[in-house]
């Protein structure tokens, strides 16, 4: 979760909240942004199994929420882009994210890339009856910082 300056948290639902990000990326230039929006809505398991148990109006509110949270980080790092500076962006492998117009296109921006992970190679641990193991959790980050993208791989 972002906060400002006195350690208040943004709510990126929220338009003014949203302003005040744009507002201080432009002001304090950060070297890197890290966007990793919720992605449970873009986890096909998680979608399978509880979305039917959803209203349809509970539904189409978690659409949208999931849709404003990603197109504004989208258009965060279009910023960062735009002033020459970095991103990093990080969503499941397998989230249908990925497939979004918005993240597409931003795939195929010059000096963008994308790398797999296993997240396990970052100490991502389960817990069940039988104990504690290494979960492995494809992870693809997506970057225009190179050296970034390179020490963020491990399998």
């Amino acid at each position: 979760m972002a906060e400002d300056e006195e350690g208040n948290s943004y709510d990126f639902l929220k338009a003014e909240d949203r302003q005040r990000v744009r507002d201080r990326v432009l002001r304090d230039e950060p070297f890197i942004v890290i966007g990793a929006p919720c992605c449970r809505d873009y986890c096909d398991l998680n979608v399978n199994v509880n979305h039917p148990k959803m209203t349809p109006a509970e539904r189409r509110r978690r659409e949208v929420k999931r849709e404003v949270l990603l197109r504004f980080a989208v258009e965060i790092y279009v910023m960062q882009l735009a002033a020459g500076r970095h991103f990093l962006h990080e969503h499941p492998h397998s989230a249908t994210s990925w497939q979004m117009p918005e993240m597409v296109q931003m795939m195929m921006m010059n000096d963008v890339e994308c790398v797999t992970c296993d997240m396990c190679a970052y100490g991502l641990t389960i817990v069940d009856p039988n104990g504690k193991a290494p979960a492995q959790k494809h992870t693809r980050l997506m970057s225009n910082a190179p050296e970034v993208l390179k020490r963020v791989s491990k399998k």
